[in-house]
């Protein structure tokens, strides 16, 4: 039989009561989280997950399924993230990603058309070098799509002479 040393007990490994050895592991609480947040209703963060229908798969209900599914492309710094945020947390919808790359997988992120094709209105920011606020504003103002990128120079012909503004 093998054992090991926990908190001035001996576990046997062999019985049922031993799972994983790895409780008081950061993937272990990341499990323990995501499944309170479906889960418990008593939790500010519910509203945002369980009550709006999103669930652990049948297979994560336990720890070692959840861990033999996701132990590849983890790390110390990642985070797990749903691909689709209307889908359940199931290995096929989840990821380990960046906490960058989580905060813009959200339901209120702002999608927007560019030359380069679809994508976040951060990432487009990032890439054209523009300010995020900038394109926050653009947006907010109704700037067509195709108008969310042009240089500072073209902004004011735009604003002048908009299609969009109409005189009552």
């Amino acid at each position: 039989m093998s054992y090991i040393r926990k908190f001035k007990y001996e576990v046997d490994r062999t019985t049922s009561s031993y799972s994983h050895g790895m409780s008081y592991t950061r993937p272990y609480r990341i499990w323990t989280t995501m499944k309170r947040r479906c889960n418990s209703p008593r939790l500010p963060c519910y509203k945002n997950y369980g009550a709006k229908g999103v669930r652990v798969c049948a297979r994560w209900k336990k720890f070692v399924n959840f861990w033999a599914d996701m132990r590849s492309g983890y790390g110390r710094t990642l985070q797990i993230d749903r691909k689709k945020n209307h889908l359940p947390y199931c290995k096929s919808n989840c990821r380990w990603v960046t906490a960058k790359r989580n905060a813009r997988n959200k339901r209120n992120t702002i999608w927007i058309q560019t030359p380069k094709g679809r994508m976040t209105m951060m990432d487009a920011a990032e890439l054209y070098g523009f300010l995020p606020v900038t394109l926050r504003k653009r947006v907010e103002a109704r700037w067509r799509p195709e108008d969310l990128l042009l240089p500072a120079g073209q902004q004011a012909l735009y604003n002048r002479f908009s299609t969009r503004r109409k005189c009552v």
